[in-house]
């Protein structure tokens, strides 16, 4: 009997884990169509955490850069806005959130599900800079 207890303990913990970690989730990752509606409800805070190269190559309008890799708190506009973090698949700006979070606050922040190439791929526009040479 007292294993069996165990075993549903056991069982509970892991459907609680994984109902928190996905409101997590939900609570961290925004879509394409999501950020699409907050530019245009308001003012977004966009950051580029891909390397500056990176950047060239394509960004979404109004975003500032900031890699990942030099993330510091001074360096995040002060604001009440909602924070949005892309990279190129959403891998690193899902890492750099968790960093930014720290920085903030309560401020809402968001990792973009899937990246510039997901954004890229719904049909949203970038812009390009224009080849210096």
């Amino acid at each position: 009997m007292g294993q069996l207890v165990g075993v549903f303990i056991v069982i509970g913990a892991f459907i609680l884990y994984l109902f928190v970690g996905s409101m997590r989730d939900r609570d961290t990752e925004i879509s394409n169509q999501r950020l699409r509606h907050l530019i245009q409800s308001g003012p977004v805070l966009l950051i580029d955490v891909r390397e500056s190269y990176e950047h060239e190559e394509g960004f979404i309008d109004g975003s500032i850069l900031l890699p990942s890799g030099q993330i510091k708190g001074e360096m995040i506009p002060t604001g009440d806005e909602p924070i949005v973090l892309y990279c190129r698949s959403g891998y690193r700006s899902m890492r750099a959130l968790e960093l930014v979070r720290r920085y903030v606050g309560s401020r809402p922040c968001y990792s973009l599900s899937g990246g510039i190439i997901a954004w890229q791929q719904a049909g949203f526009p970038v812009v390009k800079r224009a080849n210096k040479y």
